[in-house]
């Protein structure tokens, strides 16, 4: 019990650390906690830096943009997914194109306008070499080309501000700027394929662009959609490997940057022996699984935080290894 006092009251101030930045996020969503839980069970499979966990990135990433709009913590996780993709060595596929997009759309909502325009444009060209201009998944990126030049036109405004002005107030191509009138124009005629093709709709043409309608008419269009929806669903069903552990330890490999290294793979063991077989380990695991994701998010890519937590975790770790 002191050994599971002890990392609790360590899980207590780490958690103080981020705290002020995780107290402004909304609670877990359920369904971000089961899209976790996936990732966790895909990870155990078939390994932290397979292509098989891809869709698995891409469903977390989704359902906390879905849930709880907040694009910096789903970053982490589709870059994760474009990294994977990167290392294959196929620049051209659409695979790797789907990765670009994810990428640079959330990079755009992000405020990274430099690297959403990097990674859009190069989606961009595969798709339109692979797919045509039309396809309803060309359209995607002709939609975040279009918020790329309307942003260039209203410097000082925020992503996510414009789209929300026009998504109530949608805009007619013939009043934007000559560039992002042109990608404009090219949505809409994607709209209109995808509402056809995919959707079934028989409509008039759409003559306004909101940012919002195009992604709800793009949704579910990726012709990559049900692979990915058939690896998820058949990991839903499948047991977990034997031997396979639970859950990750988030904050401790956002902080060490390895889920390998000793200090991870001690706290880890520590969980399996000690906390998974009482029941004050198991809320415990249960607590952490819910926040864990999102402190990750919050620690990984910031100095100072990594290096206070890793304070914490360096001596409990190797406390926790001796026992």
């Amino acid at each position: 019990m002191s050994m599971i006092f002890l990392l609790l009251l360590a899980a207590g101030i780490t958690s103080f650390i981020v705290g002020f930045q995780i107290t402004k996020l909304p609670q877990p969503d359920s369904s971000i906690i089961k899209a976790g839980e996936l990732l966790e069970k895909a990870e155990a499979a078939y390994g932290e830096g397979s292509p098989e966990i891809v869709p698995f990135l891409y469903t977390l990433a989704e359902r906390i943009i879905k849930h709880q709009k907040n694009y910096e913590v789903a970053f982490p996780y589709i870059e994760r997914a474009f990294v994977i993709r990167s290392r294959l060595g196929e620049p051209e596929s659409l695979e790797m194109a789907a990765a670009l997009q994810r990428t640079g759309e959330c990079a755009l909502f992000m405020g990274n306008t430099l690297l959403a325009e990097e990674r859009t444009s190069k989606a961009l060209a595969i798709r339109r070499a692979r797919l045509g201009d039309d396809h309803p998944m060309t359209g995607q990126c002709w939609a975040v080309a279009t918020m790329l030049e309307l942003l260039k036109a209203r410097p000082g405004i925020q992503p996510v501000m414009l789209r929300s002005i026009i998504s109530v107030n949608p805009m007619i191509p013939a009043a934007m700027p000559p560039a992002a009138k042109e990608n404009a124009e090219k949505t809409l005629v994607c709209i209109d394929r995808a509402r056809k093709e995919v959707w079934g709709a028989v409509s008039q043409p759409e003559t306004t662009f909101g940012y919002d309608a195009a992604w709800n008419a793009f949704a579910n269009c990726d012709p990559l959609y049900d692979e990915y929806m058939k690896a998820v669903d058949a990991l839903k069903k499948g047991p977990l490997v034997p031997g396979a552990p639970a859950q990750n330890c988030f904050i401790a490999t956002a902080v060490y940057g390895s889920s390998d290294c000793p200090e991870v793979l001690s706290l880890r063991s520590f969980r399996d022996r000690k906390l998974a077989p009482t029941a004050p380990g198991r809320v415990f695991i249960a607590f952490y699984g819910a926040v864990g994701p999102i402190a990750a998010a919050l620690v990984r890519n910031r100095p100072v935080p990594r290096k206070l937590c890793r304070m914490i975790l360096d001596p409990l770790a190797k406390r926790l290894g001796r026992g």
